[in-house]
């Protein structure tokens, strides 16, 4: 009977311990499944930020064609561009990822279908329009292609008239046409056809039927500007209008199904943690309720260790951690023993699921943590560029008023290059906080003092040593100087445009100096493009007013002193160097920049000894292409033998006569001054440099 009754005790064990190890690998597969679809969740959001990404690599790639690529010859021949190449590359590949998602049954059974179908229609929607404006680019033209090239022979055909009065409505009509494509304003289609019809109202009035010809010229040159200024509008005037705005339409309504997509995603995995934390809770107290039962039951039989492993469980309740050998001394060959070991091992697998999840809890908050980081990133950068976008010229005080409020800093400044009188210097064009210093100065050049250092290092410097003579910060407390001082030098091609100096309470985070170092690139591009536009504002009103003294100076008596012309000294406003020679490259005549350059004050040799060697032959070629004509007189680059190695120049030779005399012009500057090459061209064809001093 003994034996029957422990037997029946022992069934009854192994059925308890049976169903309570069932139990728990039902709860293990179940939060296995669990957890394999929050992994495919988590891989399904991956997928939809990689197919953003490709999209913002192919928005950048647009960007870059119509700032650059859009100009480039080969594009122009072939009407092929590696950005444009590369922007359908990433809009494929989203495309392809977009169309794999829709096949995921994941993706049907979470009710994602409608959002993906809809940034499906997006990447398509990009890549149609973004063939259009190519298209339209192409067809367009720049230069000496397309439109703009047939409209350019028409230019060339009216610059070259020789009546003055006509010469002056063929400029009058290339700077309407050029200040349109400046500023994209519709009003310049009034001044062209108002100019071009006084022309040939002037034409018809002087030359009569014989002036026909010239008419047809101005006709057909307004005709194919006229057919620019509409595929203009239909690239788009600014960046909303036009295919243009259509890009901009498509990809800005990338992001908001994205976060759409994002914050179900989101909604769904905390729906299965929470679910996964339901589960494990109620096999906790599954368990507690098991063990109860089992130690009523037989608290006779096994009441010691019973008692035993209930104070395990007690301390687990409380939060005790239970060490391995706090089982040892219950491990038995009977039923208890198997019980014990059961326990233990219900008690290592809910401690890894608790700590698996706890760690995907991690995990997620980490990953949360870092889009917002992104999302700011962007954010404040957009705003920073903002405020480039509504700044006047050189008028950068909002940009500097938000970096401040942005990186928090207390003090500021922005520095420009200026190249003014041949001498290279920082100016301060916008500052904050710096009227609490003492004897500041608005300017410093190359090595002086930090910002000096920072110009000829051309890297940034993050201090918290501050110099013993730098301004103080004042608040309600005092004054105290500042414990941490950025100063970022502003590079453009290879080239430091300025410097942004900020001084702050405290060390800044390193996403906020990530923000200023790319911020400062963009800021320095605009600083080189306000540079030249300024420059080329400066040449354009220098070459109007020589045109000026020309029309007031017809008749009188040529100047026997070319150097001390009003054309070259308006010549030496826009080039760097001027040398004239004879025939026989003898130096008549240099100015400072060129002694200074090549290292002596009084140059009485041949031009040629200032030339380096393996430059001279090079020189030699493109002179005998030189002529006493109208002809287009090209550039070419060489190096000075006074100048440091690897310094390349530009330079340009004219020919002009004066009093039976042939004279050489040798133009030189240290950089490409394409932008004037027209106007330059034009002043010595058109004779100005044979005027009076006027």
């Amino acid at each position: 009977m003994k034996a029957k009754i422990q037997q029946s005790l022992q069934a009854k064990i192994l059925l308890y311990v049976f169903g309570f190890i069932s139990i728990v690998l039902i709860i293990g597969v179940i939060l296995l499944i669990n957890r394999q679809e929050i992994n495919k969740l988590n891989q399904v959001e991956k997928a939809f930020n990689k197919a953003s990404y490709y999209v913002e690599t192919a928005a950048h790639a647009q960007s870059r064609f119509m700032l650059e690529g859009r100009k480039d010859e080969k594009f122009l021949k072939t009407k092929s561009s590696s950005e444009i190449i590369l922007a359908n590359q990433n809009l494929k590949k989203s495309a392809r990822l977009l169309d794999s998602m829709l096949a995921s049954e994941i993706i049907r059974s979470e009710d994602l279908f409608r959002e993906t179908q809809n940034l499906k229609q997006a990447v398509v929607t990009y890549s149609q329009t973004l063939q259009k404006l190519v298209s339209k680019i192409h067809f367009r033209g720049f230069k000496d292609y397309g439109l703009e090239g047939v409209m350019r022979d028409y230019v060339h055909d009216l610059q070259a008239l020789d009546d003055t009065q006509e010469q002056i409505f063929a400029l009058s009509l290339r700077r309407h046409e050029k200040d349109f494509m400046l500023r994209k304003d519709l009003s310049y289609i009034d001044k062209i056809n108002s100019t071009s019809q006084k022309f040939k109202n002037y034409i018809n009035t002087n030359d009569g039927d014989s002036g026909a010809y010239k008419i047809r010229i101005i006709d057909n040159y307004v005709e194919h500007f006229i057919d620019i200024v509409d595929i203009e509008k239909e690239i788009g005037l600014t960046k909303n209008d036009g295919l243009r705005g259509e890009l901009a339409y498509a990809r800005a309504s990338f992001a908001p199904v994205i976060s759409e997509i994002e914050h179900k995603l989101s909604v769904i995995i905390n729906r299965r943690q929470n679910t996964n934390r339901i589960i494990i809770i109620s096999s906790l107290i599954s368990f507690l309720v098991f063990s109860f039962i089992l130690a009523n039951r037989f608290n006779k039989v096994i009441t010691k260790p019973v008692k035993k492993l209930n104070e395990l469980i007690k301390g687990y309740n409380i939060g005790e951690k239970l060490e391995k050998n706090m089982f040892e001394e219950l491990y038995k060959n009977d039923e208890l023993g198997s019980l014990v070991k059961s326990f233990r091992n219900m008690y290592l697998s809910v401690e890894e699921s608790l700590l698996a999840s706890r760690n995907a809890q991690k995990e997620l908050e980490k990953s949360s943590e870092e889009i917002e980081k992104r999302n700011w990133y962007s954010e404040q950068l957009n705003k920073l560029l903002a405020t480039i976008k509504t700044t006047g010229d050189d008028n950068y005080v909002d940009t500097l008023k938000s970096i401040v409020e942005i990186s928090n800093a207390k003090l500021g400044a922005i520095y420009s290059l200026s190249e003014e009188n041949e001498l290279e210097e920082m100016k301060m064009i916008s500052c904050y906080a710096f009227s609490r210093k003492k004897y500041v100065s608005n300017s410093f050049s190359k090595g002086q003092g930090l910002l000096g250092a920072v110009w000829i290092e051309k890297t940034p410097i993050y201090r918290t040593e501050i110099p013993s003579d730098y301004m103080n910060i004042t608040s309600g407390l005092g004054e105290v100087k500042p414990a941490y001082l950025i100063i970022i030098p502003l590079i453009h091609e290879n080239k430091v445009e300025g410097i942004l100096e900020l001084g702050f309470l405290k060390r800044t985070n390193e996403i906020t100096e990530k923000l200023l170092q790319e911020f400062g690139t963009r800021l320095a591009s605009e600083l080189h493009l306000s540079s030249l536009q300024r420059e080329r504002r400066e040449t354009l009103e220098y070459y109007q007013e020589l045109l000026e003294s020309k029309n007031k100076s017809v008749g009188k008596p040529v100047s026997s002193d070319l150097a001390d012309s009003a054309a070259i000294k308006v010549i030496e406003k826009i080039f760097k160097g001027l040398v004239i020679t004879d025939s026989m490259k003898n130096i008549r005549f240099a100015n400072t920049w060129f002694k200074n350059t090549i290292g002596t004050n009084d140059p009485e040799e041949k031009v040629f000894d200032y030339i380096t060697k393996r430059d001279r032959q090079k020189v030699s070629d493109y002179l005998n292409t030189v002529r006493f004509s109208q002809s287009e007189n090209k550039k070419i680059e060489i190096e000075l033998s006074g100048m440091s190695k690897d310094t390349v120049v530009n330079l340009r030779v004219f020919p002009v006569e004066i009093k039976d005399e042939r004279l050489l012009i040798w133009l030189i500057n240290p950089y490409n001054f394409s932008d004037i090459d027209d106007a330059i061209q034009n002043l010595f064809d058109s004779g100005s440099l044979l005027l009076s001093n006027d």
